[in-house]
């Protein structure tokens, strides 16, 4: 901090706050690419591995549209009026995926053991994600919120139409509730403090799956969290 200016701060920030705004890359890119589409994010700035562009447009192939992300507009006397006063909206899976945050892979000794540390990691996640939040800007706005999750969610959502329940369900699909980057479904391990009436939410489950997995001797309780699992097409 001994080399900044007056006006000049050290933040710790999960995103750019400007990204997606004006000519944000180095070097400058136009916008609406055949992989994107994005009216504000350039292909440039896409991962050049293929896992990231091909992940970018089979999401938006398979949902039938660019992805739709909404975060709540922070509103006080500054706020710049727009046509749509109470929302941040961008199109790009890059709005999610260029949050950074910390992954790490625990390694268990058993089975059993990793499905409780899987469960206590449910009731833990989302206190860890309020303290290192550090997430209040979207677009070169200021959102009402200021955690990552919900941008990630809607930046990865391929569910189509009709498993969005915005349009009749078509042969072979089903109702799902929320995206595949979302909140945990079900709690899997049988050891105690876990009590059946914890698992209180509707489990969307593909039922090949579950037949399949419980011939083959895994039990009820982890079968139904893997079958959920399988109602996902592969990206």
């Amino acid at each position: 901090e001994s080399i900044l200016g007056e006006d000049e701060y050290v933040l710790t920030v999960v995103n750019h706050p400007r990204f997606g705004v004006g000519e944000f890359t180095h070097p400058p890119a136009p916008p609406r690419g055949p992989i994107a589409m994005s009216a504000f994010v350039p292909d440039l700035a896409i991962n050049p591995h293929p896992r990231f562009g091909f992940l970018t447009q089979n999401i938006r192939t398979r949902r039938g549209s660019l992805v739709d992300i909404r975060m709540p507009l922070f509103i006080d006397e500054f706020t710049a009026e727009q046509k749509d006063a109470s929302e941040i909206k961008v199109d790009a899976m890059a709005f999610g995926m260029g949050c950074s945050c910390l992954q790490v892979t625990f390694q268990a000794r058993n089975i059993a053991e990793s499905r409780h540390l899987y469960d206590q990691l449910v009731v833990l996640g989302p206190i860890m994600l309020a303290l290192t939040a550090s997430t209040p800007f979207h677009h070169g706005q200021i959102a009402d919120t200021d955690v990552r999750w919900n941008a990630i969610a809607q930046s990865v959502d391929d569910r189509t139409p009709g498993e969005r329940g915005v349009a009749p369900l078509k042969d072979g699909e089903q109702r799902i509730p929320k995206s595949r980057y979302d909140s945990v479904s079900s709690f899997i391990s049988s050891e105690p403090p876990f009590k059946d009436k914890y698992n209180d939410t509707e489990l969307v489950i593909n039922e090949e799956a579950l037949t399949q997995l419980l011939d083959g001797g895994v039990d009820e309780l982890l079968a139904r969290h893997i079958a959920h699992l399988f109602i996902r097409d592969p990206l």
